[in-house]
């Protein structure tokens, strides 16, 4: 009974760090598709990575975050794991 159980376990441990990695490598493959494809949409625009990354550095007057922090509808996200206790429900540049 131990012998087939640990054969058991051992089969499944094998499909499933093979899906796991299967899952990983489709991750990795689809988070540099994007990423080609937006350095193809700025290469595109009549902006630069520069004045876009600055864009984005700027601060928040209300909470002091970076732009980046806020949602594509002005509230502040916060930081990391630790979200925006200042009530910003909008962006505004300092």
């Amino acid at each position: 009974d131990t012998v087939e159980s640990t054969k058991i376990s051992k089969k499944y441990y094998k499909k499933r760090c093979r899906v796991q990695i299967n899952t990983y490598l489709y991750n990795q493959f689809t988070i540099i598709e994007m990423a080609s494809t937006i350095d193809a949409q700025i290469s595109n625009a009549s902006i630069s990575k520069k004045e876009l990354i600055s864009y984005f550095r700027e601060k928040c007057k209300t909470c002091g975050h970076h732009r980046i922090m806020h949602n594509e509808f002005g509230k502040c996200e916060g930081v990391m794991n630790k979200p925006c206790m200042s009530g910003c429900d909008s962006f505004e540049s300092e």
